[in-house]
């Protein structure tokens, strides 16, 4: 079953996720795609230097769009991985230095269904790159 959003924000959840308390709102930018389908763009730009694209051990000095809060870009940890066979992997401490300590928050409209186990799935479509990510988590309905 499609899940639809709910409403025009979105949040920004610092820390592990778990308190509501500490969250920022932000507006949500929808889409709706050619087949009627709507989309939620993720709001955290990643780096705007093509064709680097903020590889290993690359300052990213400027967001590919406005982001939702001040200094809010980046591509985190991801920005260790390297195209570069010869590049050293990345420390602990560069991992860390990299690391992005928030989740971005949708409020969805959960269909009517029987109580029980399901499997929620989504994708991310890459803006910089032709890739695609899938997630899934498993979810009890009560």
């Amino acid at each position: 079953l499609p899940v639809e959003f709910v409403g025009t924000k979105q949040w920004i959840q610092w820390g592990d996720g778990m308190d509501v308390n500490n969250r920022t709102e932000i507006n949500a930018t929808r889409v709706l795609d050619e087949k009627g389908k709507i989309w939620t763009k993720i709001p955290i730009p990643g780096c705007s230097d093509i064709p680097r694209l903020g590889g290993h051990n690359h300052v990213c000095r400027k967001p590919m769009f406005d982001p939702p809060l001040p200094g809010l870009f980046g591509f985190g940890p991801g920005a260790c991985a390297s195209a570069d066979p010869k590049a050293p992997p990345c420390t602990s401490a560069e991992m860390k230095q990299r690391g992005m300590p928030f989740g971005i928050v949708d409020k969805l409209n959960v269909p009517n269904v029987t109580p029980g186990t399901y499997i929620l799935s989504w994708r991310w479509d890459c803006e910089q790159l032709p890739q695609v990510w899938f997630g899934c988590a498993d979810v009890t309905i009560k």
